[in-house]
């Protein structure tokens, strides 16, 4: 799932993963992390599918690596299309949070989106329970 070939800007993509707490090398000019294994394929298709199904994006380039807490990120570099705020409302109703990265990672002038599932603050410990 993780194709080394879609991040062409490879000081972009250290920087990626830097940001989103991916462990990354160069190797032989080319950005190595962690391929996700075949277990994350269906998370990996559905994410796709909703993009299909629920933005005005094409998920070209789709690419997809695992934090280093154990999160499943897919990026993609469409050419076309542009994420709406209707577009992320439609996407958090269906559990997942995208966003604008900020890198280019395909290398060729196009916006790089990253999307995750949403993570409930109950999940994560976030909510505090309240004093009696």
């Amino acid at each position: 799932m993780y194709i080394s070939a879609y991040v062409k800007n490879i000081e972009e993509g250290v920087r990626f993963c830097a940001r989103y707490g991916i462990t990354c090398s160069v190797v032989d000019g080319e950005l190595v992390v962690k391929n996700p294994s075949v277990e994350y394929y269906k998370q990996f298709a559905a994410m796709e599918e909703a993009l299909r199904k629920k933005s005005h994006l094409y998920p070209d380039h789709p690419n997809s690596n695992i934090s280093d807490k154990g999160v499943f990120i897919l990026t993609i570099s469409p050419y076309d299309g542009e994420l709406t705020e209707e577009d992320q409302k439609k996407l958090r109703r269906k559990g997942y949070d995208i966003r604008e990265s900020g890198f280019d990672l395909y290398g060729s002038g196009t916006t790089t989106y990253v999307m995750a599932e949403l993570v409930s603050p109950l999940d994560e410990g976030g909510v505090e329970s309240p004093e009696v």
